[in-house]
Formats: structure tokens, sequence, C-alpha cells
């Protein structure tokens, strides 16, 4: 529309380019092989935090970097929060599949324990996230260890919920609390 044309002029005009296009323009760069095997060579390891809030394009960025690469993701797909900029949390539940090498699925290590939060706090997060429906189409074993993780914290936690008449209600208190 007519915003996104005035966006893409200004951005031009002024030399700019935004993290998207930014990662659109590598994407571009690596499909040509010659380019694509130079920076091949030239990385070992590539290692990718919160994977849970990438979307296909960054995945398709690493695809062309490191597939046959020591690729090591890591993410939560109950803490999938940037969904409204185009992340998909079923990234991380196929990155299997989307990353095999030599026709098997890329290896998966799902953690069954955690040392950030106690079994009261788990419990309240679970009650809150049990039928997300990305998340509940993981496979059996991993799920179950998502939805269980064994709390080694030292506490047990405390949860309290707060309501507030409305968003400046709430503000005003997260600013009281900081």
């Amino acid at each position: 529309g007519r915003f996104f044309d005035e966006l893409t002029s200004v951005a031009a005009l002024e030399n700019t380019i935004d993290h998207t296009d930014l990662i659109f323009q590598a994407v571009r760069l690596l499909s040509d092989p010659e380019v694509r095997d130079r920076w091949r060579s030239r990385v070992k390891l590539v290692g990718v935090d919160e994977y849970q809030d990438t979307d296909p394009l960054q995945v398709e960025l690493l695809q062309a970097l490191a597939m046959s690469k020591d690729l090591v993701v890591v993410g939560d797909p109950y803490q999938s929060i940037y969904g409204f900029r185009g992340a998909d949390v079923r990234g991380i539940l196929d990155f299997p599949d989307a990353f095999a090498t030599d026709g098997r699925p890329a290896p998966r290590i799902t953690l069954s324990h955690t040392n950030r939060y106690g079994p009261v706090i788990a419990d309240a997060v679970r009650s809150i996230v049990e039928n997300r429906g990305a998340v509940a189409a993981a496979d059996g074993h991993a799920l179950a260890a998502l939805r269980t993780p064994q709390s080694r914290a030292g506490t047990d936690g405390e949860v309290e919920v707060q309501t507030f008449s409305s968003a400046a209600a709430e503000a005003e208190q997260v600013a009281l609390l900081l």
C-alpha cells in the first residue's frame, strides 16, 4: 500500500535497510553457489539462541549458510513471543526435519530439568500454556519433557495474580515494582 511504498522510497533515498531487508539480501546473495560456498568455508559453527522466535526467512538464511555445518539452536516453544512479527513456533518443533542431513532428521535434545524456577511457578506456567496448539503437535516424548520439566531450583517459587482496571493502572503497578 501507500505506507509501504513511501517507507521503501525513503529507505532507498536515505540508503538505509531494515532488519528483514538485511536478511533478505543475505539470502539472495547466498543463493549464488559460489558466494554460498565461500561463506560456508569460513563458518565452522553456527549457534542460534531463542530459535522459537525465528521467522521463515531467518530459517532460510540458516539453511543457506549452515545446512552442512555444525548448527546448534536453543529454544523453548513455550516462550515464543514474536508471532506478531512473523516468528513461527513451528520452526523449533520442525527443526529436525528442516535441517535433516543425509536423509536423517537432525538430532534434538529436550531438556527435562530447569534451574530457573520452582515447581509452583512451573505448574502456573503449564496451566496457562497447556493447550497451545502448535506446541501440542510436538512428538510424545519431547512434549512430555517440555510440559513437565523437573525443577532443580532452590525454592518452590511463588505466583501472585493481579488484575487491573486499565492498561494505565497495570503500567503504574509495574513501574512501582521496578
